[in-house]
């Protein structure tokens, strides 16, 4: 089953990057923000248990000092809310990172499967409408080529459910064929390869016959 992360600064410290992007808002758009803050999430596509989750959030992810962790929602005081992740295919470097960190520190080997995901999610308070917050979400937030998001309004926000367990894995639904060909003649293996736009050489066509055959 997987289990999502989230880590945030406490709420009592500047947080520059959220600073950052409200005066993006303000400056470039006009728009009436009052506060962004930031909450990274690493989302687990594995099987650890929930002890070891535990660990890697209290030894890997949180510095007590500075910042707040769960693995329930945090978001709390906002109007809105814009999760920013990779679009499937695209490398998480940092996801990867992460999960190096959790082998090492449990001393396991995550199963092909197996990945963490990162991405974030910006707390924003301000009177907008839903149009312009897509617009900070598309022009100051993501990269489109790369990254996907997601709006979520506050009158209809499950703080059980948050915003889910984004997962951007690759699903493949193509299913593998295999064709026997039969190349009985040196005609008949220059006539697929023809066909088939394989460029086999002239001298090429009996070697492959006298492997085959």
């Amino acid at each position: 089953m997987p289990a999502r992360l989230e880590i945030r600064l406490k709420r009592e410290l500047f947080d520059a990057e959220g600073a950052t992007v409200k005066k993006k808002a303000i400056t470039y758009f006009g728009f009436d923000v009052k506060e962004v803050r930031v909450i990274r999430v690493l989302t687990f596509d594995t099987s650890l248990a929930q002890d070891q989750l535990e660990r890697a959030r209290k030894e890997i992810f949180t510095n007590p000092v500075t910042e707040t962790s769960s693995f329930t929602p945090l978001c709390t005081d906002f109007d809105w809310a814009i999760w920013i992740g990779f679009r499937p295919g695209v490398r998480d470097t940092a996801g990867s990172t992460a999960a190096e960190a959790v082998e090492d520190l449990l001393g396991i080997q995550l199963g092909p499967d197996e990945a963490i995901y990162t991405s974030k999610i910006y707390e924003v308070q301000g009177h907008l409408e839903k149009h312009q917050v897509e617009k900070i979400a598309r022009d100051l937030l993501a990269n489109e080529i790369i990254q996907q998001w997601k709006i979520f309004e506050r009158y209809s926000w499950d703080s059980k459910i948050g915003i889910g367990y984004p997962i951007p894995k690759v699903v493949l639904q193509h299913e593998p064929q295999v064709t026997v060909i039969p190349i009985s003649s040196d005609e008949e293996l220059k006539r697929i390869s023809q066909k088939r736009n394989l460029a086999l050489r002239d001298s090429d066509i009996p070697v492959i016959r006298q492997y085959f055959l």
